[in-house]
């Protein structure tokens, strides 16, 4: 392990792999940290030199005194400070999952780091501001934005799936939870939830659970309630688990309006897709980085996720936009 200054905060980054092979830069989610890439990064570092940093304010990594220090764009600040260490004079790869996902958008569609980023793999994390624009067209009635009863039943099973939004907004019960013990319960509610068994327990998980809570109230309603017009400058690939409980596909509806690049996948998998299915991820990864390793080609857009508008599209013109499906069951 070895630290990386951002201004204040030291970022903790793990690394395997040859260092002169291509980069690849890990991001985790919530309440999580670096540890959770483990068994993905393991398998990927055959091939590429993968790093993972813990966020700030989770892992080893130190914690801002300020909530506004857990805005986007420094968030923006800290990858970038590790694409300088890590990768300075070529483009890194950047795979980012659940509240990891969230903020490498930022990156991915900064004027800042542009040409910094040669792909980016989004697992389970929508950027804000495109679910933020589309709310408002929805609700504005801009775009053709109409609200029948398809896309009203998307939106509202969304929201219910969003529930803990809300709660980690509250300014005392959330981040008691953690202070109660359920940092200790964690591993044991990861194999209730998704069935995954010998997770490991993470001697930093209260501090996770707690300072990762900055995340949602320092971003969400900033950039769901204005959100900036943000165009993608890299490749992206969307991993999607089917069995998400919190991440459905009504997240990523007109996503191809951001991304002029963009390839949809779906897994059979749940949230924590990268501790039960660490195999199937790596290998969406690398068959995403092989085709832009050299900036090569890009990849025919394979479609968009399929949401109530489309499929109401698809009825009359008998034809249903293509997916890939990865069998990722174990």
């Amino acid at each position: 392990m070895q630290y990386v200054r951002s201004g204040k905060i030291n970022l903790a980054c793990r690394t395997w792999g040859d260092s002169t092979n291509p980069v690849l830069v890990l991001v985790h989610g919530y309440p999580d940290s670096s540890r959770v890439w483990l068994p993905v990064a393991k398998l990927l570092a055959k091939q590429y030199f993968v790093v993972a940093y813990d966020v700030r304010g989770c892992g080893y990594s130190s914690a801002p005194s300020f909530l506004w220090e857990y805005g986007m764009e420094k968030l923006e600040g800290d990858l970038l400070r590790i694409l300088d260490k890590f990768s300075p004079d070529r483009p890194a790869h950047v795979v980012g999952h659940d509240w990891g996902s969230i903020q490498a958008w930022q990156g991915v569609t900064s004027p800042k780091l542009a040409g910094r980023i040669a792909s980016f793999t989004s697992i389970s994390g929508p950027c804000l501001d495109h679910v933020g624009h589309r709310l408002r067209d929805q609700f504005g009635g801009r775009r053709g934005g109409a609200l029948n009863t398809a896309t009203l039943n998307a939106m509202g099973n969304q929201a219910i799936r969003s529930w803990y939004v809300g709660f980690f907004h509250l300014p005392v019960l959330a981040p008691l939870m953690w202070q109660l013990g359920l940092d200790k319960y964690w591993p044991r509610l990861l194999e209730q939830m998704e069935g995954i068994e010998h997770a490991g327990s993470d001697p930093n998980q209260r501090k996770e659970g707690k300072n990762g809570i900055n995340l949602y109230r320092a971003n969400i309603l900033p950039r769901l309630l204005a959100p900036q017009k943000r165009y993608a400058h890299a490749p992206v690939q969307i991993i999607l688990p089917s069995r998400d409980p919190y991440v459905t596909e009504e997240l990523y509806r007109d996503v191809d309006r951001w991304v002029p690049d963009l390839k949809f996948q779906t897994i059979d998998a749940g949230h924590w897709v990268l501790l039960s299915h660490p195999e199937a991820v790596a290998e969406l990864i690398t068959e995403f980085v092989e085709i832009h390793k050299a900036g090569g080609p890009s990849q025919p857009r394979s479609g968009k996720p399929e949401t109530p508008a489309n499929k109401e599209a698809s009825k009359k013109t008998g034809k249903r936009p293509k997916k890939k499906m990865v069998n990722a069951t174990s």
